[in-house]
């Protein structure tokens, strides 16, 4: 996190002043047709920007990770879906490397399970929007939006996604794994 200018004495940063890596105040702007010059940039303003479009991939993003920290599936525990049936945020002690991406857990076994099975764990095609995939397309998927079908963690990018998808699960899952082959090579350039 880049921030502005300190108006604390005691070096507090102001939660309105912190902006992600990467976010300009010329970029909101320019995302907001110019409306916004007169507007402080705010992390609020941020995040009505990133709920009001899907999350695309970055280059080399084979896993869903959030691109202000890195953490995979945006620091949510991979093993919650399977264990508690939830979708829940892991610890900053409990952290795991794998895959070019940081991964949080609850607690140790967890973390332990992860490291011994990676593959199992991960959401299938890495944490993107199963549906998007069958489609051909890599839209990140969020993490409290699943499905655990045959122990395997599905996201989705909206609920109207895991809607269509449970309609015909097994059909997508064909289709879905079909098209991550090539899907996943697209993220990789």
């Amino acid at each position: 996190m880049t921030a502005a200018p300190n108006p604390h004495r005691d070096g507090r940063q102001s939660p309105a002043t912190r902006v992600p890596k990467g976010i300009t105040r010329r970029a909101v702007i320019t995302m907001l047709g110019g409306c916004a010059q007169a507007l402080p940039l705010t992390v609020s303003a941020i995040a009505l920007l990133a709920d009001s479009a899907p999350a695309r991939a970055g280059a080399n993003r084979q896993v869903v990770a959030d691109p202000a920290t890195g953490l995979a599936l945006y620091g949510h525990d991979p093993l919650t879906y399977l264990v508690d049936g939830k979708a829940r945020l892991g610890k900053p002690v409990y952290e795991e490397n794998w895959a070019g991406v940081t991964w949080r857990f609850v607690n140790i076994g967890n973390q332990k399970a992860f490291a011994d099975a990676p593959d199992f764990y991960c959401p299938r095609y890495g944490g993107y929007d199963a549906l998007g995939i069958a489609r051909g397309l890599a839209t990140a998927g969020k993490p409290v939006i699943f499905e655990v079908h045959k122990n395997r963690v599905y996201l989705f990018y909206s609920h109207a996604n895991r809607h269509v998808w449970l309609d015909a699960r097994d059909a997508y899952i064909a289709r879905a794994d079909q098209r991550w082959s090539k899907v996943r090579k697209s993220l990789a350039q």
